[in-house]
């Protein structure tokens, strides 16, 4: 993480199809809530062996222009670890918050996370109570 901006989003899809477009959707909404607060946010989407429909989902999406345009990475790791750690490694930003391609975020999460995590002078990992 080079601190180039302060939160990248990686974003991690395998097979999910559309239940990618709510999770990019909300991924946006929580970026947009985060940018208006002055943050910068990128969003890293790695597609880790993923299918054809997820593919075209994330293309879709990064044709639409909406919330951070995704850099998009292919990887064939057929693991979530070795594919959250490579974006990791890839992210820009003071802090990363990982998210998976079938899962949602409100709108307020990362702007909140990223509060508590700078009143925080210890390392620390930040996560929702509950993921849906």
């Amino acid at each position: 993480m080079s601190g180039d901006c302060d939160i990248s989003i990686v974003l991690t899809a395998h097979d999910e199809g559309m239940l990618a477009f709510p999770t990019l959707r909300s991924a946006a909404r929580a970026a947009v809530v985060a940018q208006t607060a002055g943050l910068i946010v990128e969003l890293i989407a790695i597609l880790d062996a993923a299918d054809a429909a997820t593919c075209d989902v994330f293309r879709e999406w990064a044709e639409r222009g909406e919330g951070p345009a995704p850099r998009i990475f292919e990887t064939a790791f057929r693991d979530p670890n070795p594919a959250r750690n490579f974006g990791i490694a890839r992210a820009g930003g003071r802090h990363v918050a990982i998210l998976d391609a079938d899962d949602l975020w409100c709108a307020e999460w990362l702007l909140a996370a990223r509060r508590a995590a700078e009143g925080e002078s210890r390392r620390s990992v930040w996560h929702p109570e509950y993921s849906v």
